[in-house]
């Protein structure tokens, strides 16, 4: 019979071996059992294909109670008891004493591989892969060369799993691990250049990044800027470490001009130490506006310094951190009926709100990651029209200006317009839930488009009274904004097979905006009378660019209704002017040269430039299925190694792990 007072027998688990890898058994597909699988294969993660152990036998906690054994003492080697207990003296090898223990880049590669994950990250449809994958399945031959079984660099895939950013470590702004280096405040304030280099330094950041990034109040800040050299030692730490990121921003954004020398240790020097200055502060308990600032003017950092895809796409995450301390001090709410809080403050948090909402914007539609604020989510307003001079701690009431004169705070007016109807078209881009109907698709391309016309009549311009420079980058940012935000909308349905008969208008407005985008880049970057801050703007957003050109080839490449000729002017009632095939591919070619320009830069630069060159020969070749895929990789390969060897930019790196050493000893390099 049934005993109450005898113990539960203890549920015996079958074991069972797992015969199907780690990642089709997470993901419930079926796999084919090889190694590495069909499924990881296709979908690029065979990297990380790999399948589990057979579990073994253990003894249950029941057989050890009824036969009276204690668990067996744990054994520890030498090396493990060294981990284990503390050392009474601390010598050389002690890893908390030890400034120059660092894990050499086996140790990081061994826990860290980042071509898995590139490949395990999710990504949208408005990521420029997303469109690639299209265009590799449309053009039949086409490979990318990220592949890990591509061979055909020789090893340079392997170096780009090794190697990240030069400039900022894998994880800035939150710590580099065993790489951290401990400074003074003292210390850091020695990296701080004379008055007069740091006054031209701050000049540069205020004509280009606060233009098209507004964070600061400029009259408040020259009268901080001013006290900080009456006394720098008594600085705050928050204030100084924004102060370090615009010198490593502007210093950074130097090095595509000819105005001094660039030194990269000095830029590192630069956003370290705003970086050790930051940790200094409670910004994630206890955040404020100056660290709000400085939060975003780092995923700026990022996003201009990375030199890989991957460090690029980190930024979202790191600005929807960003979104979250911000919503945390309430930049969410309007603080109109605040009795306690100045005018001036007002005007400064929904400014400070703004751009931050603007970036996020950008790096989900870049990232190609869901869009985590609704319309619900806030409800603060936009700024009021004034300029910076009108706001002052003493003021009791604002001197607003008609919206038809132009401010310090249009530019700000007008992006906050746009959020109603961007934030219903990011909700929907990337999500997993589906799109829009096409009818919605229309109603919201309405809304764009007069928002985009709009703001081009703010910033018109003649010969004879030509836009200050500042203002021709504000116009640009809303330029590429507003279309891109546009391609978002209207590529779900527009990439479509067929999309030409059935969605029309997503067809023609797809190919519209990625026409658009690239003459743009072509207006900043080739234009000899462009302002000299063009470069930097379009390197931030060179992976819409790229995003941009990979729409066309796939739209080329698709054969719809192109192949009859481009002479035509879609629907009619859109006034939307295509040009010739002709000359769609000519942009390309000069979009490729673009890339050629700073071919030495970055791995990911190069790459970008050598499938660009292998996309278009596919595209202008008579007859391509004559051709082998590996015959035209490897004249793209060449061509780009060329460009490489004879880069003009004038500033090419040379240290060890920069990309001309890699190939220095290439055959086909030195062939080149």
């Amino acid at each position: 019979m049934y005993d109450k007072n005898s113990p539960p027998k203890e549920a015996r688990r079958r074991q069972r071996q797992t015969l199907s890898c780690l990642p089709c058994r997470r993901l419930k597909v079926k796999c084919d059992r090889n190694y590495p699988c069909g499924h990881c294969i296709w979908s690029e993660r065979a990297s990380s294909c790999r399948y589990a152990a057979f579990p073994g036998t253990s003894e249950t906690s029941a057989e050890r109670a009824s036969t009276g054994q204690l668990p067996p003492t744990p054994t520890y080697t030498t090396k493990q008891m060294s981990y284990i207990l503390p050392k009474s003296e601390p010598g050389p090898s002690t890893p908390s004493t030890n400034t120059d223990s660092l894990k050499s880049e086996e140790d990081y590669a061994s826990f860290y591989n980042p071509h898995a994950v590139w490949t395990s990250k999710f990504r949208g449809p408005t990521h420029w892969l997303a469109v690639g994958r299209q265009l590799r399945e449309s053009m039949g031959g086409f490979e990318t060369v990220h592949k890990a079984q591509d061979s055909l660099v020789n090893g340079m895939a392997d170096r780009i799993t090794r190697v990240s950013s030069s400039v900022l470590s894998p994880n800035y702004p939150m710590g580099s691990g065993y790489r951290t280096k401990n400074m003074s405040k003292a210390e850091i304030l020695t990296f701080i250049p004379d008055q007069a280099t740091a006054t031209f330094l701050l000049t540069k950041y205020m004509e280009d990044i606060e233009r098209t990034h507004p964070l600061l109040h400029m009259p408040t800040f020259q009268e901080e800027f001013t006290r900080f050299w009456e006394n720098p030692g008594t600085i705050e730490d928050g204030w100084l470490a924004q102060f370090l990121v615009m010198l490593g921003l502007s210093y950074h954004a130097l090095r595509n001009e000819e105005l001094m020398p660039y030194d990269e240790q000095l830029a590192i020097k630069y956003f370290q130490g705003a970086e050790i200055c930051l940790k200094n502060t409670p910004f994630l308990v206890g955040p404020t506006i100056t660290s709000l600032r400085t939060l975003t003017m780092m995923v700026l950092a990022r996003r201009t310094a990375s030199s890989t895809c991957l460090e690029a796409d980190s930024c979202g995450p790191l600005m929807s951190t960003v979104v979250r301390l911000a919503m945390s001090i309430g930049l969410h709410v309007d603080p109109q009926d605040d009795e306690n809080m100045s005018i001036i403050d007002i005007e400064i948090r929904r400014r400070l709100w703004t751009t931050i909402v603007l970036m996020e914007v950008q790096m989900s539609i870049t990232n190609g990651t869901p869009f985590l604020i609704r319309t619900t989510d806030f409800d603060t307003r936009s700024p009021t029209n004034v300029n910076d001079d009108d706001l002052s701690p003493s003021i009791t009431h604002l001197n607003v200006r008609p919206m038809t004169e132009y401010t310090d705070s249009t530019f700000s007016i007008i992006l906050a317009r746009s959020f109603q109807v961007t934030f219903e078209v990011m909700g929907r881009a990337n999500s997993p839930c589906g799109f829009f109907d096409y009818e919605d698709v229309l109603r919201y391309n309405s809304e764009l488009k007069n928002l985009l016309q709009e703001s081009s009549s703010l910033y018109q311009w003649t010969d004879a009274s030509p836009l200050e420079e500042w203002k021709q980058l504000q116009r640009f940012m809303l330029e590429i904004y507003l279309r891109r935000v546009l391609l978002a909308l209207h590529s779900h349905h527009g990439l479509k097979p067929n999309a030409d008969i059935n969605y029309p208008i997503s067809y023609w407005s797809t190919l519209e905006s990625s026409l658009a985008l690239l003459v743009t880049q072509r207006q900043m970057c080739e234009d000899i009378n462009s302002p000299r801050g063009m470069v930097w703007l379009a390197e931030l957003f060179k992976h819409d660019f790229y995003a941009a050109t990979l729409t066309i080839c796939l739209l080329l490449a698709r054969n719809d209704s192109m192949y009859t000729g481009m002479d035509c002017e879609g629907p009619l009632d859109q006034h939307i002017e295509i040009p010739q095939r002709e000359t769609i591919l000519q942009t390309l070619i000069c979009c490729r040269e673009i890339w050629a320009r700073r071919i030495c830069r970055t791995y990911c630069q190069f790459l970008s430039h050598m499938n660009l060159d292998t996309i278009i020969s596919g595209l202008t070749a008579p007859d391509p299925s004559k051709l082998s895929s590996r015959a035209i990789r490897q004249a793209s390969f060449q061509y780009s190694l060329r460009k490489l060897k004879n880069c003009q930019c004038g500033n090419c790196a040379t240290q060890p792990g920069s990309l001309k050493v890699t190939f220095i000893d290439h055959p086909e390099y030195v062939a080149a």
